[in-house]
């Protein structure tokens, strides 16, 4: 989970400050970060689905939270920066 939360963190932090960089707006370098996180989300939320023990589901149940958290922070960013 903690990998999880880091990796979008770094990641987000190197698309903005590419942007910064650029001086623009163009939202591009964040569309790889959205695709990763998005994809990490469907994985997380097929392995909750299918037929796992109790402690393990609420374990993957927390991890789809932390990552969704994620993704509502990255949307957030991206509509007050646009």
């Amino acid at each position: 989970m903690y990998i999880v939360t880091c990796s979008w963190s770094e990641s987000m932090d190197k698309s903005l400050q590419t942007m910064e960089q650029r001086g623009d707006s163009d939202m591009s370098p964040t569309s790889g970060v959205l695709q990763i996180l998005e994809a990490t989300l469907n994985v997380l939320a097929d392995s909750v689905l299918h037929e796992q023990p109790p402690v393990r589901r609420k374990k993957l149940e927390h991890l789809v939270s932390r990552t969704s958290c994620s993704h509502l922070n990255y949307c957030e960013i991206i509509f007050t920066s646009s």
